[in-house]
């Protein structure tokens, strides 16, 4: 009997218990849908919908000018892109026009780079092709030719034994003072420049004679000693 008595007690409780959670999810979704539901508009009171000036038009008054919200440009402006080469080809240009002066001009503005050497020998070669000089004259190109190429070469080495400069190394150097350096052509020889072609070395060894040991690469040393 008694076992009967508890199990009615815990239906009736599990009852009470189902019914209060139905009411109170009810109750939930009844205040969700209130909160939802947009309030009404503000009436406007008589004060507030009679003008200050009954002498005013609905007319005369002023609009509200709009908010005008301005675009903001993303695209990043146009600027002359400047190509690596672009001097190369401007040095091209006036060496074809044959303004040599100019074109080396520019050449030297961009020292101590490899390829500004590299067009100096070139111009080099143009001014004496497009030159009919005397031997004396002629010498004197060949001479600036293999030193341009000796002091690209003291730049530039790319020896097992020597130090790679990066180009910021490079344009902090004192190019007067390695232009004033001395390279002599019979310490150094012409094997080793790479800027030097045959047609140059027939030059050399017609004004300043035949190597018959040429100099090897660790002769160029960057210690602030001669070098030619």
């Amino acid at each position: 009997m008694l076992a009967l008595l508890s199990i009615l007690f815990a239906l009736g409780l599990l009852g009470l218990t189902v019914f209060a959670l139905h009411r109170y999810q009810t109750m939930a979704v009844e205040f969700n849908v209130d909160r939802s539901v947009p309030l009404p508009p503000l009436e406007r009171s008589a004060d507030s919908a009679t003008p200050e000036n009954e002498n005013t038009r609905p007319e005369s008054r002023v609009a509200p000018k709009p908010v005008v919200v301005a675009k903001t440009n993303t695209q990043k402006p146009k600027t002359a892109s400047v190509s690596p080469k672009s001097w190369q080809d401007t040095v091209a240009k006036l060496k074809n026009a044959g303004n040599f002066t100019e074109a080396a001009q520019l050449c030297e503005q961009q020292l101590p780079l490899w390829g500004a050497y590299s067009q100096l020998c070139m111009l080099t070669r143009s001014e004496m092709k497009a030159s009919s000089l005397e031997s004396e004259a002629m010498e004197r190109y060949t001479a600036r030719l293999f030193k341009t190429a000796a002091i690209a070469e003291f730049l530039h080495d790319k020896s097992a034994d020597s130090v790679k400069l990066t180009n910021a190394q490079l344009r902090k150097l004192d190019l007067d003072a390695i232009n004033n350096l001395d390279f002599p052509y019979a310490g150094i020889g012409y094997a080793h420049l790479r800027l030097i072609r045959k047609s140059d070395i027939k030059y050399m060894v017609e004004y300043w004679g035949a190597l018959a040991i040429t100099a090897h690469r660790g002769s160029f040393t960057r210690c602030g000693g001669s070098r030619m």
